[in-house]
């Protein structure tokens, strides 16, 4: 009788190991420089004034079509989309209002690439 109840026992155990094992999903991967969430619409009038001086100066000609503040390596970074004629251009600018990314223009009604795409000719 024991051995019946053994072998139910496995039975049952079996198929959920299994399923276990060929779960192919990979694990997250680790933070490297991703940004933390969606980030937090702005107007030019809530960036800090390092962070205004640079969209002023990098916008000459250009319309300032979003800004959006997110979290990057724990850090407060802003992504702003520059708009001339019917190109985009994301910037991304640090809280010293340093560009620490000039993103390629593209059309105004192309979806933006995530920071880890490459270009490809």
């Amino acid at each position: 009788m024991k051995c019946i109840k053994w072998i139910v026992a496995l039975a049952l155990v079996a198929p959920a190991s299994l399923a276990v094992a060929d779960d192919k999903t990979p694990p997250p991967k680790a933070d490297q420089g991703q940004m933390k969430d969606k980030g937090q619409k702005l107007t030019m009038d809530q960036l800090p004034d390092a962070v205004k001086t640079s969209v002023e100066k990098e916008s000459k000609g250009k319309q300032v079509d979003s800004i959006m503040k997110d979290t990057k390596d724990g850090k407060d970074v802003f992504k702003v989309d520059l708009v001339a004629n019917n190109k985009v251009q994301t910037l991304t600018i640090d809280q010293t209002g340093k560009v620490i990314d000039r993103g390629s223009m593209r059309d105004q009604n192309m979806p933006k690439k995530q920071s880890s795409d490459t270009d490809m000719p």
